[in-house]
Order: structure tokens, then C-alpha cells, then sequence
């Protein structure tokens, strides 16, 4: 059941107050027993911004090229396969793929 808790946890993180305490590393407000993995997971994935949050470049300047683990909403999407690929509940399998394709369009 594992997956099926990273899922919920993962929609339950619309709340920008939550993704936010999640971000910091509290995950009291979350639902569910998550292993040291996945909490890494859903806190990395907390804290991804949307890409179109990254800056582009002036026109004298170079391209802002983000470094750490966040670019792109690698960290949200590496939670979202984590949770497709372990998912028990078929009901909340429809949920969360339904949540999942309206995130691949830009994330948070």
C-alpha cells in the first residue's frame, strides 16, 4: 500500500501550504507510512518548481541553466512513476492518472 500513500500524499500536495511543509522536510500533515525513500521522494517532489518558474535569458545575457535536482519537475514526475508503478486501488488509480496527466503540463 505503500504507492497507494504516495499518491494520495502526491494529490493531497495541491495545497501550496502543505507542499510547502512538506518541502521543509515536515511530513506530520500527511496520510500514511512512507519508508526513508519515499519520503525523500515526496519531499524533492514538494519542492520542484514549474518550469515555467525558470527563467529564459535577456537579450545579453546567457540562458539561466537551474543546477540541482529540481529542473523540469524531475523530482514531481520521479514520484508520480513511483506511485503508477505500485498503485493496488483501481479506484484510486483512475484518481491519480487523471491527477497525474493535468501535473504533465507543467507541475505545481
Amino acid at each position: 500500500m505503500a504507492a497507494d500513500d504516495v499518491a494520495r500524499a502526491l494529490m493531497a500536495m495541491d495545497d501550496e501550504r502543505l507542499r510547502r511543509q512538506v518541502a521543509s522536510g515536515d511530513l506530520s500533515a500527511l496520510v500514511g507510512e512512507f519508508t526513508e525513500n519515499e519520503r525523500g521522494l515526496l519531499q524533492r517532489a514538494a519542492a520542484a518548481e514549474p518550469e515555467d518558474e525558470v527563467q529564459g535569458y535577456d537579450s545579453w545575457a546567457p540562458p539561466y541553466v537551474p543546477v540541482g535536482p529540481v529542473v523540469g519537475n524531475v523530482n514531481l514526475f520521479a514520484a508520480v512513476h513511483y506511485a503508477q508503478d505500485g498503485l493496488r486501488d483501481p479506484q484510486l488509480g483512475h484518481t491519480f492518472n487523471a491527477w497525474s496527466q493535468r501535473k504533465s503540463g507543467g507541475g505545481w
